[in-house]
């Protein structure tokens, strides 16, 4: 097995789609490396890892797949002042099975594989947990979802390491020494993981942030365990203030906060500024202050939601993290957007209006986000739209063009009738007479959803219209049935030939 072998098996992800970045070179040390990337719609080949190894062009790989499986993920530390050895040795000490490797701007991904196919969620869940207790629990995680939204989706890539291996500045270490792309290999075999020991893996426990920080907000056990230093002990005060306040209701929680002040401030601040944070806490409406330092650097939203004492209470929180908004330059466009890591497709109408955007998630999520004021909902849009993906697509990546391809797969693919009464068992009927091939225009409905390629009834009746399909009423067996007639489409008169293999192989 070739290297490029090697990597792409460890590295299995999403095969129909892979991404390319560019890095320019010249750039100062301790600066992030701004590069050109794109999502590409071809097959991820051993040619393509071939290249990446030898440098020639940079390989992202999707780590979930279409059935929401993946065998690797990672816990993306961005940051380019990062003790690369500090973090291993945190690593080691946790007990964590991760592989830690360099980025190309100096930060770090952290690799956990499986030697079996897991559920994306499972693998997301844990690697997040394990972020917060490494103390960075405001990074991503790949992979960023845990289902894709239907064949349009390709997902989030991630940049592959040891690109241009022989001298690569992209490696993994082992207890402070550099790994070879093969060593690296070698240790990803040894800490991956079963389905079963993923799912039964116990955190490490902190008892001191376990006692003091109870199924608190992840961002401040993150920061408790670095204790607060100067710069922002106040922000940081006011926010443990209002967990205390959720956790002991408006009695005791005021004499709590200086013993936290005492403990976890340091040094800590004076009687009158803890004081003015108590008045400050003791208003009606107290939320924690997510979008403003020093919680936003380590907030994990979607954790947060999870703990007792943490947001989700707020009239403004629509109760769901939302991730990236991806755009497909279709006609109409087509919108892919991240909720709560699962992905869900969207026409401009349900992005804009807030009611059919929540109609949308129970229809296909089974989720129901809170409502927000129209304005909240507005801005929420447009910030996302401001750092919006924009994919190119052929045109048949267009859910006409979709629908077009399912029907061929439906008419040619599904259980024929052998005449036209079978009409009625819902199965696809070709006229030898006309060379038109009928069918129930409700059951291909139906069949679509099946493969969760979901579209309204008024525009699927249109599109089939537009394919120059005919709709006609007829009696069968003493029974009126509607039905669509479309001409038939060819079908594959030859099979597949059989490659001859060498003796050997047989």
């Amino acid at each position: 097995m070739t290297l490029a072998d090697a990597f792409s098996k460890r590295f299995a992800g999403l095969p129909r789609a892979h991404g390319r970045y560019k890095v320019p070179t010249g750039i100062a040390p301790g600066k992030k490396r701004s590069g050109r990337g794109e999502t590409i719609r071809e097959p991820v080949s051993v040619e393509l890892w071939q290249a990446h190894l030898d440098g020639i062009m940079g390989l992202g790989i999707v780590p979930i797949r279409d059935d929401g499986h993946c065998v690797f993920g990672a816990i993306d530390v961005d940051r380019y002042d990062l003790d690369l050895k500090a973090l291993e040795a945190a690593v080691l000490a946790a007990g964590f099975p991760l592989v830690v490797c360099r980025t190309k701007s100096g930060g770090a991904h952290l690799w956990l594989f499986t030697n079996e196919d897991v559920p994306a969620e499972l693998m997301r869940g844990r690697l997040m947990e394990w972020a917060v207790a490494l103390g960075h629990s405001g990074v991503e995680v790949f992979p960023k979802q845990t289902r894709l939204a239907g064949v349009n989706d390709v997902g989030s890539w991630i940049n592959m390491p040891y690109f241009a291996h022989e001298e690569t500045d992209r490696y993994a270490i082992d207890h402070g020494e550099q790994l070879s792309a093969e060593e690296f290999l070698t240790l990803a075999d040894q800490r991956a993981l079963l389905l079963d020991a993923l799912e039964g893996y116990q955190l490490p426990t902190d008892d001191l942030i376990e006692e003091w920080f109870l199924d608190a907000p992840p961002c401040l056990q993150t920061l408790a365990k670095r204790r607060f230093g100067e710069g922002m002990r106040n922000n940081a005060l006011f926010n443990v203030g209002v967990y205390l306040r959720k956790r002991f209701g408006d009695q005791g929680w005021e004499a709590k906060l200086d013993e936290y002040n005492q403990r976890f401030m340091d040094p800590p601040l004076g009687h009158k500024e803890v004081a003015q944070i108590v008045r400050n806490v003791a208003k009606k409406d107290y939320i924690y202050t997510c979008s403003q330092p020093p919680i936003v650097a380590v907030c994990n939203k979607q954790i947060c939601l999870t703990r007792t004492y943490g947001i989700g209470q707020g009239e403004n929180d629509p109760g769901v993290v939302f991730g990236q908004l991806v755009k497909i330059n279709t006609e109409p466009p087509l919108w892919i957007w991240d909720v709560d890591g699962a992905r869900i497709e969207l026409h401009t109408p349900e992005l804009k209006d807030q009611g059919r955007f929540q109609t949308r998630c129970m229809d296909v999520l089974n989720k129901w986000p809170n409502t927000i004021k129209p304005g909240k909902w507005a801005e929420l849009v447009r910030d996302k739209l401001a750092t919006v993906e924009v994919q190119e697509a052929p045109p048949e990546a267009s859910p006409r063009g979709q629908v077009w391809y399912m029907l061929e797969s439906y008419c040619t693919g599904h259980t024929q009738a052998r005449s036209k009464e079978e009409l009625l068992l819902c199965k696809p009927w070709t006229d030898p007479d006309t060379n038109k091939t009928w069918f129930s225009g409700s059951h291909f409905k139906k069949w679509l959803d099946q493969q969760r390629f979901h579209c309204y009834a008024p525009q699927l009746w249109a599109w089939l219209r537009s394919f120059g399909a005919e709709h006609t009423f007829t009696v069968i067996k003493g029974k009126g049935r509607n039905f669509w007639m479309v001409r038939a489409f060819a079908e594959q008169s030859e099979p597949f030939g059989i490659p001859e293999l060498p003796e050997e192989q047989l």
